[in-house]
């Protein structure tokens, strides 16, 4: 195969241009070799909404903008997770070690959930700092926020250290605890019990208008293998059972559209008829046994 001068010469500069290492890959590259795995002490306040996902921290020398829902202190002990370098800032993202004790509303109930948090800074840089490429300045600059050690032990030792830790729970959290899987328990089965009463109502509903129409008679029967042939192979699958409302009748007026409309309301009453049979029948061994409260001493 043969190559043309202009070709043979853009592949030379993609090679050169390959094998040079800007100024600004090598600036990452020496941040991140100081920084990437690091424990970190924050020497700014920082915020997170402890959903798994980083939460932006905009930094601007000690200023921090941010939307996270929970404040943390200067001091606040992190892991350094990942670097990127961008033109004019500086991407930290770390993961806080110590959890949150989040609160939550179920019904009357207020429960508690220990969630990790995660914080990603980013950093400004001045003009002149990404001008010059200067790592060593931007090393500066990420080290008036953070304080950087290479063991977990020797960040603990560090006086900046906020030593925060997790909240305590209520001291009479078991017990909410067993209150709350009681109630639960009761709302389940409180359920259930509702849905077999739904599906007594519709089979009968369905008994009393039973025809002898042919029409229906014909939909009725393919109704009932629809049903039979749809999975209802545990409880959850059982209580997603919808019953089928009555339909429009067509909107012709003549004996064919009269025929189509009892072939489908007996289609209609054959499904539901299999699904509240089944319902009636298989629903009683879904309840859950309610937990037993200690007695009061």
């Amino acid at each position: 195969m043969r190559y043309g001068v202009r070709q043979i010469g853009l592949a030379v500069v993609v090679i050169i241009l390959a094998s040079v290492s800007s100024p600004a890959a090598d600036m990452e590259r020496e941040i991140r070799a100081r920084l990437l795995g690091a424990w970190v002490i924050t020497g700014v306040e920082t915020y997170s909404d402890c959903r798994g996902m980083y939460t932006n921290n905009r930094i601007n020398g000690s200023l921090v903008k941010s939307g996270g829902a929970h404040r943390f202190q200067i001091g606040e002990l992190a892991k350094v997770d990942k670097i990127n370098v961008h033109r004019s800032r500086v991407d930290v993202l770390l993961s806080v070690p110590e959890p949150l004790l989040v609160p939550y509303e179920d019904g009357p109930f207020t429960l508690y959930n220990e969630v990790p948090c995660r914080i990603e800074l980013e950093v400004e840089l001045s003009r002149q700092t990404v001008k010059k490429k200067d790592s060593a300045e931007v090393e500066r600059t990420l080290e008036a926020i953070l304080e950087r050690h290479n063991r977990l032990e020797q960040a603990e030792q560090s006086p900046s250290w906020n030593r925060r830790q997790m909240a305590s729970y209520p001291d009479d959290y078991d017990t909410v605890l067993r209150e709350h899987a009681v109630w639960q328990a009761n709302r389940i089965n409180e359920s259930i019990q509702a849905r077999i009463d739904e599906a007594v109502e519709e089979t009968s509903r369905v008994v009393n208008r039973v025809s002898s129409d042919p029409d229906y008679l014909a939909g009725f029967a393919v109704g009932v293998e629809e049903a039979r042939a749809t999975e209802l192979v545990d409880c959850r699958s059982l209580m997603a059972v919808r019953f089928l409302p009555a339909q429009r009748p067509s909107s012709g007026n003549d004996e064919q559209a009269r025929a189509r409309d009892r072939g489908r309301r007996g289609n209609r009453d054959g499904k539901n008829l299999v699904f509240g049979l089944e319902m009636a029948q298989r629903l009683p061994a879904c309840f859950v046994p309610i937990p037993e409260l200690p007695l009061q001493g």
